[in-house]
């Protein structure tokens, strides 16, 4: 259910992107409309710069589009560390699983993340398409981040 959730909201968020003059892919915890953008100081700047660089390969959205996106956030500084933390979890796996065959490895590694970014441990395996990952790989990427879940909150 909550993954039905998240791909109708994914999809308000495309739609909506569609109709600006400047369309952006918007991370999954940012909300566009939410607030007016903010600009990001250096140190965030930095951080969103290593966070785009890390997720490319996995999610492919520019500099540009990423940092617009921290700057609409109601407040980026909080979504940064989130990303950050993902990040780092996902690099520590992504080190250990170079190459192009392991390309879809990593890509559901990035996906687990970002479910457990908003879900508990358990509901995020659960809604989690596994093909390649195994059990001791899904432990593994769990293990590495140790965030607390923060749910997408919308406000009307």
């Amino acid at each position: 259910m909550k993954i039905k959730i998240f791909i109708i909201l994914i999809g308000i968020i495309a739609a909506s992107c569609k109709q600006q003059t400047n369309p952006t892919s918007d991370f999954v915890h940012s909300i566009p409309g939410v607030s007016k953008e903010k600009p990001l100081t250096e140190k965030q700047l930095e951080k969103v710069k290593f966070i785009q660089e890390t997720f490319k390969e996995v999610y492919s959205v520019s500099l540009n589009q990423t940092i617009a996106n921290f700057e609409r956030n109601e407040n980026p500084e909080q979504e940064i560390n989130i990303w950050m933390d993902l990040a780092n979890a996902f690099t520590s796996f992504a080190n250990k699983n170079i190459g192009i065959e392991k390309r879809e490895a990593r890509q559901e590694a990035f996906q687990l993340l970002i479910n457990r970014s908003m879900l508990p441990e358990k509901e995020a395996i659960a809604e989690t398409k596994t093909n390649i990952l195994t059990t001791n790989e899904i432990e593994e990427i769990l293990a590495l981040y140790n965030s607390k879940a923060n749910p997408i909150n919308v406000t009307k």
